[in-house]
Parts: structure tokens; C-alpha cells; sequence
């Protein structure tokens, strides 16, 4: 298995481990420094020479609270809508 989408969690200390199938993949062993590269500063053209993208996934908990005087559920559902019409589009 060559490794498709795969997720980890950030411990309290703020670490995360990279899967093994990565590691391998990519070489990466202890000392190997790894950048992280926010995805809306990497340019479509170059963005073949980044080997990983980190996605972040938000926790549930993050979402408490936040429709809380915010409207009817009609409009926030058609805010959300517009949102992921957003960014779907394509970038350049």
C-alpha cells in the first residue's frame, strides 16, 4: 500500500506522529527537519514539489455555540452553501 488519506492527533505537547507509511515513503527519520507550508501560499505551479499536504480537521467542541444569534437556519444555510461554493472554485 503506497498510503491514500490518513489522519493522526496532536498530543498535548503539540506533536504529531507522521505515519509510518510516510516516513518510509519519504524517507523521513529522527532529525529530518519538516516544513509546514500554509496551502493558500503555495503556488499551483510549484505545487508538485511539496511531497505532503497537512489538512487541519477541527474538533466538534470548536463548533459549540458559534450559530448563536446568528440568524434563522435558512440563512446560515445558505451562508454555509456560499461558503463551500467559495472554496471549491478553482485557485490560481
Amino acid at each position: 500500500m503506497m498510503g491514500g488519506e490518513t489522519t493522526t492527533t496532536v498530543t498535548q505537547k503539540g506533536q504529531v506522529t507522521i505515519p509510518q507509511i510516510y516516513r518510509k515513503r519519504y524517507s523521513i527519520k529522527e532529525g529530518v527537519k519538516v516544513r509546514f507550508v500554509p496551502m493558500d501560499q503555495v503556488n499551483v505551479n510549484e505545487a508538485e514539489k511539496y511531497a505532503l499536504a497537512l489538512q487541519l480537521i477541527p474538533h466538534y467542541d470548536s463548533f459549540i455555540g458559534v450559530d448563536q444569534g446568528k440568524g434563522s437556519y435558512e440563512a446560515i444555510v445558505k451562508e454555509l452553501e456560499e461558503f463551500r461554493r467559495k472554496w471549491e472554485a478553482p485557485r490560481e
